[in-house]
């Protein structure tokens, strides 16, 4: 490697380096539990059951008629267990 190689790959080193940052003095080092005030709980009260109803409200609006499903799923279970059935069957043939 010659001299100028070397210097062109030590500056290339040199900014690939990650230097260490020093630890942010305003983040937190510890954990404190938060107090709410009366009216800030009663907000929070408010807000979760408003949410909830409405919640409610919109999956009696979503959902779908299981008749409309239902009638389908014992036939393609019984495919499904047909077609597994004629597997074994046909694997257990002795071939010629």
């Amino acid at each position: 490697l010659s001299a100028g190689r070397a210097q062109q790959l030590e500056a290339v080193l040199a900014k690939s380096r990650v230097t260490p940052e020093a630890p942010n003095t305003s983040s937190p080092s510890h954990i404190q539990e938060v107090q709410l005030d009366a009216n800030t709980a009663a907000q929070f009260s408010q807000q979760a059951t408003a949410s909830k109803r409405e919640s409610t409200a919109a999956s009696a609006e979503q959902e779908t008629p299981a008749s409309t499903i239902s009638p389908y799923l014992p036939w393609l279970f019984a495919a499904g267990i047909l077609l597994l059935l004629s597997g074994l069957w046909r694997g257990r043939q002795p071939k010629f």
